[in-house]
């Protein structure tokens, strides 16, 4: 299509084709930075450790209290403390992270909804364009029939 286009100097269908297509191009780049921005918001998502992980953690922690506790509960109670501050950190973190993705996601698909209204408007002075094209080349053609006839 872009062989075809109208050239800056075809005048006003030239200029607003390319103008209404770069705006595309353009918004179709944001619409992939975006979608870019997005995806990588996961790699700062929060998430409980391995349940190999935690037991470990928990036998040291029983190993500790047995040692230095006061109480024989303290060991439970700290370890529903830890569990309880990841469940809460993890789901804070994960929240914001999840607003902003969704965020992002909606200003991708009103690039993308753009870049579609946009390439369907550049069509338009293309289509003129063309259609200039052709009656020219018509107009010749009835010309250099017409002169041959002219002649004789």
């Amino acid at each position: 299509m872009l062989g075809k286009a109208p050239s800056p100097g075809d005048g006003f269908a030239g200029v607003s084709f390319w103008i209404l297509y770069l705006c595309a191009v353009f918004c179709l780049l944001c619409g992939a930075y975006y979608f870019r921005s997005s995806w990588q918001l996961r790699d700062f998502d929060r998430g409980l450790p391995t349940l190999v992980d935690l037991e470990i953690y928990r036998a040291d922690a029983t190993a500790h209290f047995a040692e230095h506790g006061e109480n024989t509960d303290d060991a439970a109670t700290y370890y529903k403390a830890i569990i309880l501050s990841y469940y809460i950190e993890g789901a804070t973190v994960n929240a914001v992270n999840n607003d902003k993705r969704g965020s992002q996601l909606v200003s991708l698909a009103n690039c993308v909804t753009l870049t579609m209204i946009l390439s369907v408007l550049s069509f338009i002075p293309f289509y003129t364009h063309q259609q200039e094209l052709n009656q020219h080349e018509q107009s010749k053609a009835a010309t250099a029939a017409a002169t041959p006839n002219a002649l004789r």
